[in-house]
């Protein structure tokens, strides 16, 4: 918005330059006074957009320097990481990537600035020529002798001390003829500079046009030294950016670099299977704790080096999301359960108590962390938040797409059926959050996933007939990915695992809103478009 603002002033500005314009009037003089006059109001008016750039660029130099914090603050964060923690390497990329992005959407609002600045030379050699035509009308100022006198100038001058003498000349024979000899002698005895100075000569300004002359050469020079101070700091923010640029195409560089090494790691270069973790469990518990206490240990000195991404911050973030999502399903529970009236129960309402509660509570859930996001200037809780906002969005729009679409019992089995689904989900956003290091990720996550998919396929095989066709076919799929999840993580392609879980989660919640709709869209037709036809026909019969 900043920026914005301070691009429409200076098209202002610009305008208001360039709105200088004098014609062809009726003399010299009359030329001088309105030229004047003209440059007077766009003085006046340059002076009032000024003061406003001036309030408006300090914000924006502030803003300039903040963001070269940033781009420094993320070079090194980015360079800093170990290939070992996959999830940190990944949140440093992303950094960089949204910095490059940022960084090309202000290149696209620069095109203008670039504009601007051509505008501002143009108007700058403008307001030069008309300062020079200025001081080289005669009679020439002796400081401005030396700037102003060119060679065709210095012709000219021998060209009016000519015209000059014939003038004196003429006027002698004139006096001579009259009788009047007197006057030769007395023309004679003046100089070229006294008969330049007669103020009735007409190539040499006199009076009010010397005064309108300077009043003139004093509002050019002054519009001309604001646009060449507008015009040198827009430079200096222009080179700024550049070197901006090339520091952030470099960040953004090794970014895409780790980024297809992140990559390979996760599709092609897995760890060792969990097969060979358990026969050597020691040694990887020791190399796991290890990871843990230079990952999470804070520093000596707590006080001088404190990180936000170290020691009570992070189990905070972890106790935080735990302890708030099981608080929200109990207040949930505990309204649907003894506050809501029960004329907006209906008959199967504890059937539907269960889904219901899962909806509600998500949702409160998902409005606090939103809340907790929006207040926090500490960026290890801004990501975890914000992480956690997106998994519980996903989370609402499958249990809504249920709620709305099943009946009774239905519903009571299908959210049984998807629990396992969304607990997995969450243990993995919450690995995700604290970035767990690789070590303690594939000694946990194999383990965790066996026991999940256990679940998953129990509760499959038990709950599957009890819902509508579709949502049968959707529960398969999911039973599918959690399988091929485990197998992948028992592989010792653990980070894989972990995206095609994250993947599967998107995918459903798509799906179940594109049911969701259709669903809905049926309702519509059979209580409204029927009636409306079955309406429309018995009133045309009639």
């Amino acid at each position: 918005m900043t920026r914005r603002f301070l691009c429409a002033l200076m098209l202002a500005l610009c305008s208001v330059a360039s709105s200088l314009a004098v014609l062809k009037e009726k003399d010299l003089p009359r030329t001088l006074g309105v030229l004047k006059a003209e440059l007077k109001d766009n003085y006046e008016r340059q002076q009032m957009f000024m003061s406003m750039y001036e309030q408006r660029g300090a914000r924006q130099h502030q803003m300039l320097v903040s963001y070269m914090q940033q781009c420094e603050q993320i070079s090194l964060m980015l360079y800093s990481q170990s290939a070992e923690n996959t999830f940190d390497m990944a949140y440093a990329c992303q950094q960089a990537t949204n910095l490059s992005q940022d960084l090309k959407r202000r290149n696209s609002r620069m095109h203008q600035y670039d504009k601007i600045i051509v505008q501002l030379r143009q108007e700058i050699e403008r307001y030069d020529a008309l300062i020079q035509s200025l001081k080289s009308m005669p009679p020439v100022s002796a400081r401005d002798a030396d700037s102003v006198v060119s060679v065709y100038d210095s012709i000219l001058m021998q060209a009016i001390d000519s015209l000059a003498e014939k003038a004196d000349s003429i006027k002698a024979v004139r006096d001579t003829i009259k009788g009047k000899p007197e006057a030769v002698g007395q023309t004679r005895g003046k100089g070229p500079k006294e008969s330049r100075e007669d103020t009735g000569h007409p190539l040499y300004l006199r009076g009010q046009e010397l005064l309108d002359r300077e009043e003139c050469l004093k509002y050019a020079e002054s519009i001309k030294a604001n646009l060449q101070r507008f015009l040198d700091s827009m430079e200096n923010e222009n080179t700024y950016y550049q070197s901006v640029t090339a520091k952030v195409a470099e960040i953004d560089s090794f970014a895409q670099e780790r980024y297809k090494v992140l990559q390979s790691d996760i599709f092609k270069n897995g760890s060792e299977n969990y097969f060979e973790v358990l026969a050597h469990l020691p040694m990887y518990v020791l190399r796991a704790q290890m990871a843990v206490r230079q990952k999470y240990k804070p520093f000596a000195g707590h006080d001088r080096t404190f990180s936000e991404w170290r020691g009570a911050t992070v189990l905070f973030i972890s106790v935080f999301l735990v302890l708030y999502l099981c608080l929200a399903l109990l207040v949930s529970y505990a309204a649907l359960r003894w506050l809501l009236p029960k004329r907006w129960r209906g008959h199967d309402f504890k059937l539907r108590l269960r889904m219901l509660n899962n909806v509600v509570g998500i949702a409160l859930f998902a409005v606090i962390v939103m809340a907790v996001h929006a207040s926090t200037n500490h960026n290890f809780v801004a990501m975890g938040t914000g992480l956690v906002i997106n998994m519980a969005w996903l989370m609402e729009v499958i249990f809504l797409s249920l709620y709305i679409r099943l009946h009774g019992e239905e519903m009571r089995h299908a959210a049984i059926i998807y629990m396992p689904l969304m607990l997995t989900a969450f243990i993995v956003i919450l690995m995700r959050i604290v970035l767990i290091p690789n070590m303690l990720v594939n000694l946990v996550l194999p383990p965790l996933m066996l026991a999940l998919c256990v679940w998953q396929l129990v509760v499959t095989k038990r709950h599957r007939s009890h819902l509508p066709v579709l949502d049968m076919v959707y529960i398969h799929l999911t039973t599918i990915a959690m399988v091929v999840c485990t197998v992948a993580s028992w592989s010792g392609y653990t980070l894989l695992a972990v995206q095609i879980l994250v993947w599967w989660t998107f995918q459903l919640a798509a799906i179940m809103t594109i049911t969701c709709l259709y669903d809905l869209m049926g309702m519509y037709e059979r209580k409204v478009l029927v009636k409306r036809l079955a309406a429309g026909r018995s009133g045309g019969v009639g």
